[in-house]
């Protein structure tokens, strides 16, 4: 089994291969879920920010405590793909890697809301523009090999 913990500012819902598994709309709250996941899964994750910056977390936590997270290997739209963008298949390589804004312990949220999970490698992602793009569409492919971690470009928190 594998857990999956995620927190968005504000509004959230995430899938796997097009199923809805988890939604939340308090940026303060952890939401979690028991899932089980395969290589070859896709996570998608459809945020909507409600004013000011916004990001997203997601931290996954497989039962041998290998960990993967969100990090700038995420892609992401900021416009409503067509077809099915939950799916996996779908073609995602015209989209742009995620943007991190930091690590989940030196992030603005952090220290807000509910505990963020111990030893979460993951980071703190949106598009581009934390401000000004206030809905995104997310999605990872759950890879084959064991996972690295995530790649950091991170971007200033203003």
């Amino acid at each position: 089994m594998t857990t999956v913990n995620v927190r968005v500012d504000n509004e959230f819902t995430l899938y796997v291969n097009g199923t809805q598994v988890l939604s939340g709309t308090n940026w303060a709250q952890l939401y979690s879920a028991d899932l089980d996941l395969a290589a070859g899964d896709v996570l998608a994750l459809h945020g909507i920010d409600t004013g000011g910056a916004a990001e997203a977390f997601v931290d996954i936590q497989l039962d041998d405590g290998q960990r993967y997270g969100t990090g700038t290997d995420w892609r992401v739209s900021t416009s409503l793909p067509e077809g099915s963008w939950m799916q996996a298949g779908f073609d995602d390589s015209g989209w742009a890697s995620a943007t991190s804004y930091g690590a989940v312990d030196s992030n603005r949220l952090t220290g807000t809301g509910d505990a963020m999970p111990t030893g979460a490698s993951a980071e703190w992602i949106w598009s581009g523009d934390t401000y000004r793009d206030n809905e995104v569409f997310l999605r990872w492919t759950v890879p084959s090999s064991a996972p690295a971690q995530p790649q950091s470009n991170t971007a200033p928190v203003v």
